[in-house]
């Protein structure tokens, strides 16, 4: 009986906190392991998606290129003409000026040439954005002539002849 095993209340609590140390340790590798893992998921899911992009702008860079060509030789050329024509008409016929100033053209004063600035094509193949007369351009008909012109206001058409 003199050899009696007899833990104290230190000892006990010692193997108790060591355990958990173990747990813990047990714990984190696990987690780093898991994020590991996850992270290795994510950078091959995002290599396959930027293989993916890379091939699908590679099919559509050809088309992107006919549109943008077409627009800078075509309906830029065209949209920036019939700026030139609405600009001269609401300089010559002072009751235009509301819609001018609507869409924010600004008349070109009788002395000075047309500013290049004024409507200049982007670099894209978005038909219906062209600087500030986005909103006149959007209805135009690609036979427009130079006898009659037609501008879309909200509900209206205005009927515009450079002859009147």
């Amino acid at each position: 009986m003199d050899n009696l095993d007899l833990k104290t209340p230190v000892q006990a609590d010692t193997n108790d906190l060591r355990s958990q140390v173990d747990q813990l340790r047990q714990l984190i590798a696990s987690v780093l392991i898991l994020a590991i893992v996850i992270s290795g998921t994510l950078g091959i899911y995002l290599l396959r998606q930027w293989q993916s992009s890379r091939k699908d702008l590679a099919a559509i860079r050809p088309q992107a290129a006919q549109m943008i060509n077409e627009y800078q030789k075509v309906s830029g050329p065209m949209m920036s003409d019939f700026v030139k024509k609405i600009t001269e008409y609401g300089r010559t016929h002072p009751d235009f000026a509301p819609v001018l100033a609507k869409y924010g053209i600004k008349p070109v004063g009788p002395t000075s040439a047309p500013s290049a600035a004024l409507c200049l094509p982007p670099a894209a193949a978005d038909y219906s954005a062209v600087c500030s007369c986005n909103t006149i351009v959007r209805g135009l008909d690609r036979r427009l002539t130079s006898s009659s012109l037609a501008v879309k206001c909200d509900l209206s058409v205005v009927s515009v002849s450079p002859n009147s």
